[in-house]
């Protein structure tokens, strides 16, 4: 029944392995070969001590092969398994310690470059410390006391003095135990800082990126993880408690969703599942989310099972009598700005650098067609420096600047612009009315049409002109048509370099007259019609002509009466 997991790569193949520590009756601890897919090959068991409850990796004998170190709660005593680099193990030799060991870490207490171990001994509540040779064995326990039923133990600079320190849970005192290290191999006294009751495991890790490592303890009661923060001196602040699952036993650390915060995984031994807490980068984490497992999670460790550069999980469950993966899904990269975003024709450029998100995970970096990516340093989550060289004869504009990553490409569109070899232009983007812009987008207004010179009051005029660009790349011009001398309409208008965009106006006027139009210098007029002022001078002649005829016709019956008279 397997009670801790660890991670190591025992057969050097570049493909996180997997050791259990197997309680009870089993005596043993298995080892699982990764394929590099998330899928392991079959258990082999190598013999330890009784009751094996703990389990860690380190090179003991210094030969760049992993070795493991497994802590015995039955024979009181630490086994040491020296790898052989094929994923195979030397027969266990055992070293005491000071009681019943509960947990094992590692770690170069005396500076000496050689690996030494830590066990917490939960009676009688003491550490004991076990100086590496450097050849695979150790020398005597040193012991150290601590608080009651001291149950995880974990190491880290808490004072950043360059030497390790211990953090030990006590799971009978409702407090962690820091000691801090004097850098030859022995402690101080523990200072103690209260968590939640009954703690279980404790991890390390900078919760609030201000290079001082913090605490994070699982509690069985009330079901809560407490995170403690440190200052940097060795002390800690109060601890703040996030719910999890029922019966947390384990605690790991990693950056989950690969935005460069440390996150939290905490294996729930009576809820069969994990929980995870993501960090904001403040020392805050949001609720926990919860992932189903095997049988009563005991251990949870964390590595890249698939190769995928998103950390995964694994957890030994008890009584299942096996281990559960869970393999991360990597989000997507995204691209927010690249400084410089130009460049010569012609030119390398050695370091350009790309702000974005989810960048840790890159696979391969783009400027587009005429740019050669040299070389690319991902320096955090967020930011990667490329080398890149534009080739003499590339095509002068924009380019788009993508990052490809495991969980999908981000881009930003235009994030790069090409100018000719002897330019020096301005930041893009570029703005076509900047001064002393070589080349860069030419921008005016040619050619000005009035559909119709004449027009009743009312109707629409329709005015045409065309924007054109002269310029190697694209840019906008800011169209502005004056009626009479005012501003009637404005529009931005956007070409690609040596184009031409038609831009057509709509305008109404209800009262007559001569009407100019400008527009960027370009200029016409149209008239507006009176039309009842017309229908009024054509009804008068008509009457005239009309009153002139009967007046006519009036004195030829006159005179054709009086010649009749005579």
């Amino acid at each position: 029944m397997p009670q801790s997991i660890a991670v190591g790569d025992f057969n050097r193949d570049g493909s996180p392995d997997l050791v259990t520590a197997n309680y009870l009756d089993d005596d043993n601890v298995s080892v699982l070969l990764g394929a590099g897919d998330g899928t392991f090959g079959p258990a082999v068991n190598w013999a330890v001590g009784h009751n094996p409850i703990s389990v860690a990796v380190g090179d003991f004998n210094l030969d760049g092969k992993p070795d493991v170190a497994v802590a015995n709660f039955g024979t009181q005593n630490v086994s040491i398994l020296l790898g052989i680099g094929d994923g195979t193990f030397n027969a266990a030799v055992g070293y005491s310690v000071g009681g019943f060991p509960r947990a094992v870490a590692v770690g170069d207490f005396n500076l000496d470059g050689k690996p030494d171990v830590a066990v917490a001994n939960y009676v009688p509540d003491i550490v004991s410390v076990l100086l590496g040779a450097g050849d695979g064995t150790f020398g005597a326990a040193v012991n150290y006391a601590v608080g009651h039923w001291p149950y995880s133990v974990a190491v880290a600079d808490f004072n950043l003095d360059g030497k390790p320190d211990l953090a030990v849970a006590n799971n009978g005192s409702q407090y962690v135990s820091v000691l801090l290290g004097v850098g030859d191999g022995t402690f101080n006294a523990a200072v103690n800082y209260t968590v939640g009751t009954d703690p279980s495991s404790v991890a390390v890790g900078d919760f609030n990126l201000d290079g001082k490592p913090d605490l994070a303890v699982t509690n069985y009661i009330p079901d809560i993880v407490s995170v403690l923060l440190g200052v940097g001196d060795g002390t800690f602040g109060a601890a703040v408690n996030y719910a999890v699952g029922h019966y947390p036993t384990s605690v790991t650390v990693g950056d989950f969703n690969l935005d460069g915060k440390p996150d939290l995984a905490v294996a729930n031994g009576n809820n069969n599942n994990v929980s995870v807490l993501l960090g904001d980068g403040n020392g805050v984490f949001a609720a926990a989310v919860n992932y189903a497992v095997g049988g009563n999670p005991v251990s949870v460790a964390v590595a890249d099972f698939n190769l995928d550069c998103a950390p995964d999980l694994a957890t030994a469950n008890f009584s299942g009598n096996n281990v559960s993966i869970l393999l991360n899904t990597p989000p997507a990269s995204s691209v927010s700005s690249v400084n410089p975003d130009s460049g010569n024709q012609g030119q390398t450029l050695s370091s350009v650098v790309i702000t974005g998100n989810y960048l840790s995970c890159a696979t391969a970096v783009s400027f587009g067609s005429g740019i050669t990516v040299n070389s690319f340093t991902i320096n955090s989550a967020s930011q990667i420096t490329a080398s890149i060289t534009i080739a003499g004869n590339a095509t002068l504009g924009d380019r788009d600047v993508s990052v490809t990553a495991p969980g999908g490409t981000g881009t930003l569109p235009d994030g790069f612009l090409v100018l000719r070899s002897n330019q020096t232009g301005p930041a893009h983007p570029v703005s076509p009315t900047m001064p002393g812009q070589l080349n860069q987008a030419q921008m005016s207004v040619q050619y000005l049409s009035v559909n119709s010179q004449q027009t009743a009051a009312g109707q629409p005029v329709t005015i045409l002109t065309n924007v054109v660009n002269t310029g190697d790349v694209a840019g906008s011009l800011n169209v502005v048509l004056k009626i009479n001398g005012q501003a009637e309409q404005t529009r931005m208008i956007s070409t690609g370099p040596q184009a031409t965009q038609p831009v057509k106006f709509t305008v109404t006027r209800a009262e007559p007259g001569n009407y100019s139009v400008d527009i960027g210098g370009q200029k016409s007029n149209f008239t507006v019609l009176d039309t009842n002022n017309g229908t009024s001078t054509a009804s008068t002649v008509v009457g005239f002509i009309a009153a002139l005829i009967i007046g006519l016709l009036a004195t030829i019956v006159v005179l054709l009466f009086r010649r009749r008279a005579y």
